[in-house]
C-alpha cells in the first residue's frame, strides 16, 4: 500500500530469488521492463504480412503503431534537413520515442513503476542516444567535428572564450535531456498522488463527491499529455542536435 507521494518511486521486490550470492529478485522495475519488451515484439509484428498476403492483424490494430510512425517521421523530416541523415537515424529516433512514451504512460497505471522517474534510467537513455550518434559522426568527420565549438568568422581572441562556452553547452545537452524527462515525470506523478490522496480525504467526509472525480480525471488527462509531449520534446531535440552536425 502506497502511503506517501514518494513511495511510488521505490523499488520493491515482487518475487524474491537468490542464486548463490546473487540477488535476482523480480522487482516492479523488471516487471515493467518485461511488459515493455513484450509490447515491442507485439508492435513490431503488426506490420508483418503472412505468406498468403493476409494481414497478421486487422487494420484497426495497426492504427497506433502507424500513428507513432507518422508522428516520428514528421519530427525527423521537419528538423533534419538532409534526407540521407533522416534515413540513417530514423530507426534510432523512432525507438527512442517509443521507449519514452511507453515508460511514461505505463507509469500512470495503478501500482505500476514509472521507469522514467529514475534519473539513472533517463541519464543512461540520453547518453546512449546522444553519444552514440556523435561517435558515428566523429568517425566520419574526424577533426571537422571541432567546427561545432568554433563559430565561423570569430577572431582568435574571442574564439578561445567561445570554444570554452560551447564545450560547456555541449556537455550539458545530455544532462538537460535526462533531467527534463526525469523532473517532469516525477513532479507530475507526485502531484497526481497528492491530489488523489486529498480527494480520498474529501470522500471520507462525504462532501463534494463529484468535483474530486472530475478534477482527478482532468489531472490524469493532463499527465497523459505531458507523457506524450516529453517523448516528443526528447526526439525533437535529438533531431536538432543531429541537424547541427550534419551541416558541417
Amino acid at each position: 500500500m502506497i502511503l506517501t507521494a514518494l513511495e511510488q518511486f521505490k523499488l520493491s521486490s515482487l518475487i524474491n530469488l537468490t542464486f548463490i550470492y546473487f540477488d535476482i529478485s523480480i522487482t516492479n522495475f523488471t516487471m515493467v521492463l518485461t511488459l515493455f519488451l513484450l509490447s515491442i515484439i507485439f508492435f513490431s509484428a503488426i506490420p508483418i504480412k503472412m505468406t498468403n498476403q493476409r494481414a497478421l492483424f486487422s487494420k484497426s490494430y495497426c492504427y497506433i503503431p502507424e500513428s507513432l510512425f507518422t508522428l516520428v517521421k514528421g519530427i525527423v523530416t521537419t528538423n533534419i534537413s538532409k534526407i540521407k541523415e533522416t534515413e540513417k537515424f530514423f530507426v534510432i529516433i523512432f525507438y527512442s520515442f517509443f521507449v519514452i512514451i511507453f515508460c511514461n504512460i505505463s507509469g500512470l497505471l495503478p501500482y505500476a513503476y514509472t521507469i522514467t522517474s529514475s534519473i539513472c534510467v533517463t541519464t543512461f537513455l540520453a547518453l546512449t542516444v546522444f553519444l552514440g550518434i556523435y561517435f558515428i559522426y566523429i568517425r566520419s568527420l574526424e577533426y571537422k567535428i571541432l567546427a561545432l565549438f568554433l563559430p565561423k568568422g570569430v577572431s582568435a581572441s574571442l574564439g578561445s572564450f567561445l570554444v570554452f562556452l560551447e564545450i560547456i553547452s555541449f556537455s550539458f545537452r545530455p544532462i538537460s535531456l535526462s533531467v527534463r524527462l526525469f523532473a517532469n515525470m516525477t513532479a507530475g506523478h507526485v502531484l497526481l498522488k497528492i491530489i488523489i490522496g486529498f480527494s480520498f480525504s474529501i470522500f471520507s467526509f462525504g462532501l463534494f463527491s463529484i468535483f474530486p472525480i472530475f478534477f482527478i480525471s482532468v489531472l490524469i488527462l493532463f499527465e497523459l499529455c505531458v507523457a506524450i509531449i516529453q517523448a516528443f520534446v526528447f526526439s525533437t531535440l535529438i533531431c536538432i542536435y543531429l541537424n547541427e552536425v550534419s551541416q558541417i
